[in-house]
């Protein structure tokens, strides 16, 4: 059993709540990041052994925005499961962040999910 810890820290004069061990219990590692505005659950799996055919590390980054998140739900389905552009850019703008951090000759599989659980946006009166 994965023990619950959380932690705050103030950002640009907000303050952030950041939680561990509450969900994706089979990711290899997650955190849930709070604002009053919204919240965001991150996580991560690695591949236990390096990618034989690697030259690079191998890193994937997947951000979803998904309509409930914003208390919408959809009434067709998507046809086609693709993102927005606004994901793409927020999914470039976490890889360019975390891609640096890695060790040199890290060429394990790497997938990153940051998926957006509630945006509180105002209602329009």
């Amino acid at each position: 059993a994965t023990s619950l810890q959380t932690a705050e820290a103030v950002v640009a004069g907000q303050t952030v709540s950041f939680e561990t061990g509450r969900l994706a219990h089979q990711a290899d590692g997650s955190c849930t990041a709070s604002t009053s505005n919204a919240t965001v659950l991150a996580s991560v799996v690695c591949a236990p052994d390096i990618s034989p055919d690697a030259d690079s590390l191998p890193l994937q980054v997947h951000y979803l925005e998904g309509a409930y998140a914003h208390g919408r739900i959809p009434t067709t389905p998507n046809k086609r499961d693709r993102g927005t552009e606004h994901e793409t850019l927020c999914a470039r703008a976490i890889d360019r962040a975390i891609r640096p951090l890695f060790p040199p000759g890290f060429y394990n599989e790497i997938n990153v999910y940051a998926t957006v659980l509630a945006a509180h946006t105002p209602h329009p009166s």
